[in-house]
């Protein structure tokens, strides 16, 4: 990937893989090798290493424990949301799950944002985290564009700035 970004005249890379559980960070060490390597055979631009950990429950724990090396960035996200039962690994169920909350339990999915919020909020100030990837993100793949959600952005964006997060 360094070596087409360099083609191409990108100043750098920027490499970075999912950390669902513990046993999903071994690849930084690998990729950490590849990059002393590359700067051993004399490739010039910098190569930053990142992991995207998914935040594991509402107090805002990220899944770092078997992460390998130290990665240059941090991006955290959710990609399930607690014991809902809502997941990007099954958007249909998933959909089915919100949408049945949607149509007859609007104050219990109202209240689940809160909780998201509060998910992304408590990862990004319990942990050194530098981007908050894709909020909301698991809502908007099983086409739920509730404008609720606005309603608790605005809180993450808060906590981001005041962090120095970016948000993707």
């Amino acid at each position: 990937i360094a070596k087409a970004h360099n083609r191409l005249g990108f100043p750098y890379s920027c490499v970075s893989d999912h950390v669902h559980t513990g046993a999903d960070g071994a690849f930084v060490a690998e990729h950490q090798r590849v990059r002393a390597d590359l700067a051993a055979g004399g490739f010039g631009k910098p190569v930053f290493i990142g992991i995207e950990a998914s935040i594991a429950d509402v107090e805002g724990h990220l899944a770092l424990e078997g992460v390998n090396g130290r990665p240059d960035y941090v991006l955290c996200s959710d990609h399930w949301i607690g014991d809902t039962g809502i997941t990007m690994s099954d958007l249909q169920a998933s959909a089915k799950l919100v949408r049945a909350m949607h149509d007859g339990d609007p104050q219990r999915l109202k209240a689940l944002y809160g909780d998201v919020a509060t998910m992304y909020v408590n990862a990004i100030t319990r942990n050194e985290v530098d981007i908050l990837a894709h909020p909301f993100d698991t809502f908007m793949r099983v086409s739920n564009f509730d404008k609720g959600l606005l309603d608790v952005f605005g809180r993450v964006c808060e906590a981001c700035q005041a962090k120095g997060v970016a948000v993707e």
